[in-house]
């Protein structure tokens, strides 16, 4: 009877050492997709704010953006509005802010893609700047 006891014994052993090694790979499989996940779920990886500067009316060159919440900064004429579009490699545009001064506003970017701002002022030799930040990120503080 002992025998077969301990032969149990040394075979449940067996089974929690087999399950152990096991459980390990298994384990950081997991946690390897798990934080592939995340880091596909980022929002942005916009980490540094973009700034746009000129005079007059003008179209940005093309930039990428991912989707997220971003803080649109804005130093503009206090005389007169500008009107702010952003244009979508497709040809898509969204009114961003019709405004004149300074200040700053959210903007949702809802499908990352090639984008460019059209800066419209009435005055040529008016100067102005955008800096678009990534909210929650580096360079978006007030």
């Amino acid at each position: 009877m002992e025998i077969h006891q301990g032969f149990l014994l040394a075979q449940i052993v067996n089974f929690i050492i087999i399950a152990f090694m096991l459980a390990v790979p298994v384990a950081l499989v997991i946690l390897i997709v798990r934080r592939q996940r995340a880091a596909q779920l980022k929002p942005s990886e916009m980490t540094e704010p973009m700034e746009f500067a000129d005079q007059g009316s003008q179209l940005t060159g093309m930039f990428d953006l991912p989707s997220g919440m971003y803080k649109l900064r804005y130093w503009l004429p206090n005389d007169q509005l500008a009107k702010v579009d952003l244009i979508a490699e497709d040809g898509d545009r969204t009114t961003l802010l019709i405004k004149r001064g300074n200040g700053s506003q959210a903007v949702t970017i809802a499908d990352g893609g090639r984008y460019a701002l059209e800066i419209e002022i009435d005055d040529p030799g008016v100067g102005w700047k955008m800096m678009l930040s990534p909210l929650g990120r580096k360079g978006a503080l007030a």
